[in-house]
């Protein structure tokens, strides 16, 4: 009779230490744009990918929200000194003046450091949920999160500079000429 041949135990064989000194190697990430295979969707690292992109997905959701506010409070301070409806305005004085530039300034700042605290909240939360190895990072993620949060930090720029440059009279309000009867 022969001797019975050992059976290895269900699971993965366990890991060596690694030698003092040396790091642990990581698991690789799939190279990027490739699919990922059901196995590698491990429950609890799913479970917190959804949490993370739910978490970025909410944080998209207020950036956009706080564009739509941003927009309209800016659209109604520039709307003062050019429209119509501004025509007493052109009477104001300079400290007049001055005051609504100051809140214009003011709102595009304000708006674009929130706009700039949210953009990273979102990268950040798309970060966590790469890390867990569920999702593949996309190609060029990096650079396009900095092209997106420029663009999303464009209008309060434009804003601001358009606010400095009304104050410093590079941009004159137009004087209203009653219309001709």
């Amino acid at each position: 009779m022969t001797a019975p041949v050992p059976v290895p135990a269900a699971g993965p064989a366990p890991a060596a230490a690694p030698a003092a000194g040396v790091p642990a190697p990581q698991a690789s990430a799939p190279p990027c744009g490739a699919p990922v295979s059901a196995a590698a969707l491990t429950p609890p690292g799913l479970e917190a990918a959804k949490l993370a992109g739910e978490t970025a997905r909410h944080y998209g959701t207020m950036r956009f929200t706080m564009f739509t506010v941003f927009t309209t409070v800016a659209a109604a301070l520039i709307a003062v000194p050019f429209t119509q409806g501004g025509s007493l305005f052109v009477h104001a004085n300079e400290f007049q003046l001055w005051v609504l530039c100051i809140a214009g300034l003011a709102t595009s700042l304000l708006f674009g450091l929130a706009e700039y605290r949210i953009s990273y909240l979102v990268v950040f939360y798309q970060r966590a949920a790469y890390d867990q190895d569920a999702l593949p990072t996309p190609c060029g993620h990096k650079g396009w999160s900095l092209v997106v949060g420029f663009i999303m930090l464009l209008p309060s720029i434009l804003t601001a500079a358009f606010w400095l440059l009304l104050l410093t009279g590079r941009i004159v309000a137009p004087e209203l000429v009653p219309a001709a009867e």
